[in-house]
């Protein structure tokens, strides 16, 4: 179940990133083929590149977010898997002083 989250989260961050790029090839061509002068169109261009940039450091930012959520649940089950270990260590000792003060008897 947790291999189809995981797929899931990565398929959703390649569907944008699929995205993206369609809209700057899109945006670029649209502007190439538009008739305007050379200093409108590199205008154009730049305030585009600037709206893209703007959208990655978004997404960069999102892409952190998400990092720092795994980063958190993978430390949540490695101390929750610790304490499980530590528990199953206390009993064995247990068991073993059980079966030792047998054999003393």
């Amino acid at each position: 179940m947790k291999s189809e989250m995981d797929n899931g989260s990565s398929s959703w961050g390649s569907s944008i990133g699929t995205l993206l790029l369609g809209a700057c090839i899109g945006a670029a061509v649209a502007i190439l083929y538009t008739p305007r002068s050379g200093n409108e169109v590199r205008a154009q261009l730049t305030d585009t590149a600037n709206q893209m940039k703007d959208k990655a450091m978004d997404l960069k930012s999102l892409a952190v977010e998400k990092a720092e959520q795994v980063k958190e649940m993978a430390a949540s089950k490695v101390q929750q898997m610790g304490g499980q270990a530590g528990d199953m260590g206390a009993q064995a000792r247990q068991s073993a002083d059980r079966v030792a003060d047998t054999l003393r008897e």
